[in-house]
């Protein structure tokens, strides 16, 4: 078989996508059609049903066709819109197209009865995404399905954010015109595409968490150490105070006032005890008493009978009686004596004698002015407490330098981490667009609008104010290597909370900002690193030299920017006329190229209005929307091959004649 026949037995298998021998792989996620029923540009009843290739496809049509409402409606269903919210004119338009139909002029497409199916295949399984009940894009029911391969049954899916699986990218030329203005803007689409780049950023997060964690804790040692002095000063003054009390004396008479305190206390307690036995037995004679009989009502030969034997028991509860008085004068007696015996013991002796002798020096002192008895408890005590103090102080010293090596450590991790970012960043750029006219370079650390929005938000100042000490300081940072100027940066800041002169850097009223500034916005500053600056360059020709995307038409910043978005990943890709500001020969040499390569591993979309995009990309499926139809309508769907299609080609899109003269020369080149 020649090469030519297996060119076009290619083209055929391509376009048979079910069909085993097809030479491409099915990409793992792919939306197969979408149907749109009772919307204000549909026929109502009859719902507008266009499917869709897993590989290229191509929207054509006039102008008013309705081709970029099929795209809108998947955005729409979808509420894909965080990638607009900078773009507030793109953002209005969807906002305008995707509700209900209302105001004057009328605004939206909408009715509440509009229902919008998408069908989306992910890792072989077919879904249903159908909204229905639509107010907006982030007003409306959706309700997901998957079809059951066994069964054949739809099958509800209610998992929360399943609907965030359904991927794809989405971009119009309105779009890619102001990625163009600002390419920065393609960082978090590179770094989607980066595998591990999540997990080393979610690191840097914590390291970044970690260190104002140290920082809190540093302060809070600072503020202890800060008094540390003035304690050490203070339990001086309080130990020669002690010293002079305790060398006039009054200290050893106070400790033994205090030991015959507590040994006073103890015989106070006994004689205490004796009492409590004295009244017991006076309660239980008063007590033991016990009255006779009342034998009033007893017939009176009873009462001579049992008044004898009631008397008796009455007799000897008296004598009872008399016995505990008996003994309660015995425990009176001994009472007294124990009494008498401490009065007149040695120990009440040396007692006295240390009353005394302390009543004595404490009248003594009381003359010089010290209060003796309190002044030298108090002494004691604030002592006391102040050493217990500074033992914690020194406690936290000690952590406080490791808290601090550790800081450090993590200022200089997070740096690391960064640039390790980096690194991912230029190894996935190299890889991807290797020998191309499009070129990218990751700058480290250079994005100086990100610097800006950065330092704004610290200082809570996210408007123009302070431009020109905002100025300044993005001069400094970025003259040189901001690794290392950077630092210049942070020390303005510490120059300012230190009280320094820094006017030969920012004005006064900058550095009264900063002086209001809080110890974590400082943390903050301190770790403040600018985002790499994405910087798109380009060949002119193929002899020319790279030059800065800045330079570019209008055309060519579009093909940079298309060129590099059509370089790599697997999601589905939709494109909104991507060429208008590219002629032919661009969208033939580099555009086509790119959209064929791109295929082989994901599904494309593309409402184009350049015949070379459905032509010469070898576009799997094509749709053709009606131009004369008021409302959406399909005119012909189908291959490039089929005389309808490539009539309608020719009719409708821009160099469609020129397209296939192409088309045919390579064919006869085969």
């Amino acid at each position: 078989m020649s090469d030519k026949h297996f060119y076009y037995l290619t083209i055929e298998l391509r376009n048979e996508f079910d069909n085993p021998n097809n030479p491409y792989n099915k990409p793992e996620i792919w939306i197969k059609a979408i149907s749109v029923l009772n919307t204000a540009i549909t026929d109502i009843g009859h719902p507008l049903k266009i499917d869709f290739s897993p590989q290229l496809n191509t929207l054509i049509g006039g102008r008013g066709s309705g081709k970029s409402s099929i795209l809108r409606f998947i955005r729409g269903v979808f509420n894909r819109t965080e990638d607009l919210q900078e773009l507030s004119e793109i953002l209005l338009d969807h906002n305008d197209f995707y509700k209900r139909e209302s105001g004057r002029p009328k605004k939206g497409v909408l009715t509440e009865s509009s229902v919008i199916e998408i069908e989306f295949v992910r890792n072989e399984v077919l879904h249903k995404v159908i909204a229905s009940n639509i107010y907006n894009s982030a007003q409306q029911e959706i309700k997901i399905e998957k079809l059951n391969d066994t069964s054949g049954y739809w099958e509800d899916v209610t998992d929360e954010g399943y609907i965030d699986f359904f991927e794809f990218e989405h971009y119009s030329q309105k779009q890619i015109y102001e990625i163009a203005q600002e390419p920065n803007a393609l960082r978090e689409r590179i770094d989607k595409a980066i595998d591990g780049i999540a997990k080393i950023k979610g690191e840097r997060e914590l390291i970044r968490n970690m260190f104002l964690e140290k920082s809190t804790a540093v302060r809070t040692a600072d503020q202890l150490l800060s008094g540390k002095g003035k304690i050490e000063t203070r339990i001086k003054d309080l130990d020669t105070s002690i010293k002079k009390l305790e060398l006039s004396g009054i200290a050893d008479l106070l400790k033994a006032k205090e030991k015959f305190t507590n040994e006073e206390e103890k015989i106070n307690q006994f004689k205490s005890e004796i009492e409590e036995r004295e009244n017991s037995l006076n309660t239980l004679a008063n007590g033991i008493v016990i009255p006779d009989i009342d034998f009033s009502s007893f017939d009176a030969g009873h009462q001579t009978i049992l008044q004898p034997f009631s008397k008796a028991v009455v007799d000897s509860f008296a004598l009872m009686k008399a016995e505990l008085n008996k003994l309660k004068d015995a425990a009176t007696k001994i009472k007294t004596d124990f009494e008498s015996s401490v009065n007149t013991s040695q120990w009440k002796t040396d007692y006295d004698k240390n009353v005394s002798e302390f009543n004595g020096k404490k009248q003594e002192l009381e003359l010089e002015g010290i209060d003796a008895i309190n002044h030298f408890e108090k002494l004691n005590q604030e002592k006391s407490e102040l050493e217990k103090e500074l033992e914690v102080i020194n406690a936290k010293a000690s952590i406080r330098e490791a808290d601090k090596k550790e800081r450090e450590r993590l200022q200089k991790e997070y740096l690391n981490v960064s640039k390790s970012i980096t690194a991912k960043r230029r190894e996935f750029v190299k890889n991807i667009l290797t020998g191309d006219k499009v070129k990218v370079n990751i700058n480290p650390f250079r994005n100086q609008t990100d610097f800006e929005v950065r330092l704004r938000r610290i200082l809570q100042r996210e408007n123009s104010a302070f431009q020109s000490d905002i100025d300044a300081l993005t001069t400094l940072c970025f003259k040189g290597n901001v690794e290392e100027k950077i630092k210049d940066v942070r020390e303005v800041f510490l120059r300012i909370r230190k009280g320094e002169d820094v006017s030969s850097v920012v004005t006064g009223h900058f550095v009264n900002l900063v002086s209001e500034l809080n110890d974590a916005q400082i943390d903050e500053i301190e770790l403040l690193l600018p985002e790499d600056e994405i910087e798109i360059q380009y060949k002119p020709t193929s002899g020319s030299v790279f030059k800065s995307l800045s330079t570019a038409s209008a055309g060519q910043k579009t093909t940079a920017i298309l060129t590099f978005i059509l370089s790599y990943g697997e999601l589905p890709l939709i494109l909104d006329q991507p060429e208008d500001d590219l002629d032919n020969r661009l969208v033939y040499e580099l555009i086509v190229d790119r959209l064929k390569q791109a295929k082989e591993y994901r599904q494309l979309i593309v409402v184009t209005h350049n015949a070379n995009v459905p032509v010469n990309g070898d576009a799997e499926y094509i749709v053709s929307m009606d131009t004369d139809s008021k409302t959406l309508k399909v005119l012909h769907s189908g291959t490039v091959e089929q005389v309808a299609i490539k009539k309608e080609i020719c009719d409708v899109l821009e160099g469609g004649e020129q397209a296939f003269e192409m088309r045919s020369k390579l064919y006869k080149q085969m």
